[in-house]
């Protein structure tokens, strides 16, 4: 992909995020400012002054406009602009003028972004680049799941679905009755000798405005946004405070209901079935898909599975669900097989 008569730029910066050291590249300061201001918009890194180890994943993006882009082969995903196809030796992330070649066996990513990049809505630009993210670190055993995690006493309750299912509303609801969390939409799920963990990465809490009328309390930021919402942060000393990693012991697909709010216990076959609907990539690399559905079968083993159906008391009287969710997870936690 490289072109031969280009020399790379020096201008770089070594970040950890979901415990994975970034080494990330641009052609310009100004650049490398721009990308690492974006990252540090939507997800949890520490900055490092040293260089990463070795076995980190390189995001360079000082290519020239000119380099070459590997031949593009099946499209995997689509959306709003943004494509992911198959190459020869990973995938090719495009976005009109700006192109990503990622290979994931070398813990590569390489490519160019377009002037006109930094105009695009910010919600845009944060998508591009965790969908860079999320495609490379899968390769390197971390898993994302489209899922919230409320946490005590490092156990986490996870509530898994797509948007509109009410994970937001039932977190921040739970959050306010002092429940502790990883983060909203996406954590990455990574596996342990014993057990497997979560991790948060993303920061925030994306609402529509109509939804943070009930939580007012809660801080927003009106010039981070995902599509039509905001991004809320939790102030400090609230209560429920952001924690980076907790073991899950329960799994929750809300839906919701016009009815009471009601949970009902869930076989472990269709747990995992919903999870893999949910998990990141399943199906665009073999021998990865299987290391993936692995950790989610290890996943449904250490967890009880529910079906939470989401009245509105859920969201104007959360603390009987808050009560209920304690009983179970104290009682999976007792339960949970020995490593």
């Amino acid at each position: 992909m490289h072109d031969a008569n280009f020399t790379p730029m020096t201008h770089t910066q070594h970040l950890i995020i979901a415990r994975r050291h970034i080494n990330l590249h641009a052609s310009t300061q100004h650049a490398l400012e721009c990308l690492v201001a974006r990252f540090d918009a939507c997800v949890l890194m520490d900055v490092l002054s040293d260089a990463a180890p070795a076995s980190s994943i390189t995001l360079d993006f000082s290519l020239p406009a000119t380099a070459t882009i590997p031949v593009k082969k099946e499209c995997l995903f689509e959306e709003a602009g943004r494509a992911v196809f198959a190459s020869q030796s990973g995938y090719v992330l495009t976005w009109a003028d700006t192109f990503v070649h990622l290979e994931p066996a070398h813990a590569r990513a390489s490519g160019f972004i377009a002037p006109h990049f930094w105009q695009e809505p910010l919600h845009m630009q944060r998508s591009f680049l965790m969908m860079l993210l999320m495609l490379m670190m899968r390769h390197k055993h971390a898993f994302a799941l489209h899922a919230n995690a409320l946490v005590t006493h490092n156990n986490a309750v996870l509530f898994i679905g797509a948007s509109g299912s009410g994970k937001t509303t039932t977190a921040l609801s739970l959050v306010r009755c002092g429940w502790h969390y990883l983060g909203d939409d996406t954590i990455i799920l990574e596996a342990q000798q014993q057990q497997i963990e979560a991790l948060a990465i993303r920061k925030g809490f994306a609402v529509r405005p109509a939804t943070h009328q009930h939580f007012k309390q809660f801080v927003s930021s009106a010039q981070i946004v995902t599509g039509h919402k905001q991004t809320v942060t939790i102030p400090d000393g609230f209560g429920g405070q952001l924690v980076k990693h907790a073991v899950p012991r329960v799994l929750i697909f809300p839906t919701l209901s016009s009815q009471a709010t009601s949970l009902t216990p869930l076989a472990p076959t269709q747990a995992l079935l919903r999870l893999s609907k949910q998990s990141l990539g399943m199906g665009d690399n073999k021998t990865v898909s299987h290391q993936q559905l692995e950790l989610l079968s290890r996943l449904v083993r250490q967890c009880q599975a529910f079906t939470l159906a989401l009245g509105v008391d859920a969201l104007h009287a959360p603390e009987a669900l808050s009560a209920q969710l304690k009983q179970v997870l104290a009682t999976s936690v007792v339960n949970a097989p020995q490593a």
